[in-house]
């Protein structure tokens, strides 16, 4: 991916450098302490309605007096990302939520505070003859409700 990036860029007269780096030097150095000076690219994962605090919220910028803590790594700050990042995990009501989620797609939309490439898919695959396994929709392994099982 990095290298298709690099040679896309090149063509619109851009300059790329690859400079790669164990995770442990990514995470712990280089990105919670702001120590990149262009893109940086690495994957995380999330679930469907998951409030993506820990990479939007300005609270969440690692800085020194937070001991470099937070996954705002790129130091994104908008005071109405906050306001919304706050109101959707307390907003129950399904209609309210869905109109919160619209104006937080519209502002991630005009602020692009990061730039998704792809969305990762996990298939479920199992046998035909089992019944009962419920893709969870979220995190969770769905052996979670393994009792339900059942050979066909």
């Amino acid at each position: 991916m990095q290298q298709v990036m690099a040679a896309m860029w090149k063509q619109a007269g851009i300059e790329a450098r690859i400079r790669n780096e164990p995770p442990r030097v990514l995470f712990g150095e280089t990105l919670s302490r702001r120590r990149f000076t262009g893109a940086a690219l690495f994957a995380w994962i999330s679930a469907p309605e998951n409030v993506p605090r820990s990479t939007l919220h300005s609270q969440e910028i690692p800085t020194e007096a937070r001991n470099w803590s937070g996954q705002n790594y790129g130091g994104y700050r908008n005071p109405a990302m906050d306001a919304l990042l706050e109101a959707l995990p307390q907003e129950l009501d399904r209609d309210k939520r869905r109109l919160l989620w619209s104006r937080f797609q519209t502002l991630f939309a005009e602020d692009l505070p990061e730039l998704p490439l792809w969305f990762r898919a996990d298939a479920h695959i199992w046998p035909r003859w089992l019944e009962g396994v419920r893709p969870t929709g979220h995190l969770n392994p769905t052996s979670l409700w393994v009792e339900e099982w059942r050979v066909r």
